[in-house]
């Protein structure tokens, strides 16, 4: 969905800073993070959601229209670039600021408004306008009095329907390739022969984004249906912000595991031995035991 992959772009970019954090924060310039955001976005995800708005245009917008203009998919392309750029650059400043903690809630937020836009919306009817994948979901969400409810007929038939099919099998290629593409980039950065730090980095990010994020959206959406999306807005803002402020225990616990100690390769053989010459510093030599020669003496 378009409203949806423009915060999903944000926090690609800003995922692939996070990745490279032990590069960016000593002040490095020799980073590839981006020039990678850019190929993945290329390759794997603008293809994706150009193929969801091609075959199902009413469901990719979210039912705000059933046919949208030629431009758009052009727009599409663009905003998802832009924001994927923007979210890696102002996460890559909270990083060389030293702001690590800051610069990881770049990964946070835009995975908590998408699942809130999924739940909610922009109206109230979030939910109902991702259930709905027929040719007619447009009159029917626009039509519809009851606002965000959805009754099991409707999710049956979101199940057996070919829009669920099509995300099974991108999930197969998007997410793994963006897993390996984090991944990769953490080992980089660390300097590690092993494949470990790499995906301990992409477990905490997952963690993240399918634990606290999806719960805070659950809350907000909730808030906003039985009080006002606006008050519920900055309860739910304020009240994140005390959970997880910059000196709590999760700020510190995460921050320790975002900028971890580079692992030193070993020295190899050939560079030990080429340091011992003529000029090198070697160990003093200690005299034998035994009766030294007096000063100016002559030795025979």
């Amino acid at each position: 969905m378009v409203q949806i992959d423009v915060f999903w772009a944000y926090g690609i970019g800003a995922a692939t800073a996070l990745a490279e954090a032990p590069i960016l924060s000593s002040r490095c310039r020799r980073s590839v993070a981006l020039t990678a955001t850019l190929s993945y976005l290329s390759v794997v995800f603008i293809p994706c959601g150009m193929w969801l708005l091609t075959e199902f245009p009413g469901w990719e917008t979210m039912q705000v229209t059933a046919a949208p203009p030629g431009w758009f998919a052009g727009v599409f392309c663009l905003g998802v670039i832009v924001s994927a750029v923007g979210g890696f650059l102002c996460t890559a400043r909270l990083i060389r600021r030293d702001r690590t903690w800051w610069a990881f809630l770049q990964w946070v937020w835009p995975y908590t408004a998408m699942f809130f836009v999924l739940l909610h919306g922009w109206d109230g009817t979030g939910l109902r306008r991702f259930l709905m994948t027929d040719d007619g979901s447009h009159d029917a969400v626009t039509g519809a009095e009851s606002g965000n409810f959805v009754d099991t007929e409707t999710v049956v038939q979101w199940l057996q329907s070919s829009v669920v099919w099509t995300l099974f099998g991108m999930g197969l290629v998007v997410i793994p390739a963006l897993v390996w593409t984090g991944a990769r980039l953490r080992n980089r950065a660390l300097d590690s022969r092993s494949a470990r730090p790499g995906y301990a980095f992409a477990g905490l990010l997952a963690f993240w984004a399918l634990g606290p994020c999806p719960a805070v959206a659950a809350l907000a959406a909730a808030g906003a249906v039985l009080w006002s999306p606006v008050a519920v807005g900055v309860l739910t803002l304020a009240g994140a912000l005390l959970l997880a402020r910059p000196g709590s225990r999760t700020a510190r616990w995460t921050t320790a595991r975002l900028l971890p100690v580079p692992a030193r390769r070993p020295e190899s053989v050939g560079s030990d031995q080429a340091s011992v010459g003529p000029d090198a510093a070697g160990p003093p030599v200690v005299p034998a035991p035994g009766r030294q020669p007096r000063a100016g003496a002559v030795p025979r």
